[in-house]
């Protein structure tokens, strides 16, 4: 599990999309996973969009309810797709990466 995050004051256009690349080809090249799945919210339209530059595609959509929990809540997918907000789930494969990577240039630290 992880989360992209960037403070809003920080104007760097396109940031998110090269992090998230160099980020995922990692994935592939140390881990070599088949394939990656993720699930976001299908209101996080920014999010969507820097997903699908990067190569994601869209696969199903389902709803979730807010349970609360002990001290907080949690996010549960709904039995019956009635619930209160909607999910977009996505997958990439390497090469759905590398159709969409371009020339990045980076480096991994140790």
């Amino acid at each position: 599990f992880t989360s992209m995050i960037k403070s809003p004051d920080l104007i760097f256009p396109g940031l998110m999309t090269t992090v998230e690349k160099v980020y995922l080809r990692w994935i592939f090249e140390k881990l070599m996973p088949e394939k990656i799945f993720g699930e976001l919210f299908s209101d996080n339209i920014s999010m969507m969009k820097i997903h699908l530059k990067c190569g994601w595609r869209k696969i199903s959509t389902f709803t979730m309810n807010k349970i609360p929990m002990d001290g907080g809540w949690r996010w549960v997918k709904a039995e019956k797709n009635d619930g209160e907000r909607e999910m977009t789930a996505i997958e990439i494969t390497k090469e759905e990466l590398l159709s969409k990577f371009g020339r990045i240039d980076y480096k991994i630290l140790q």
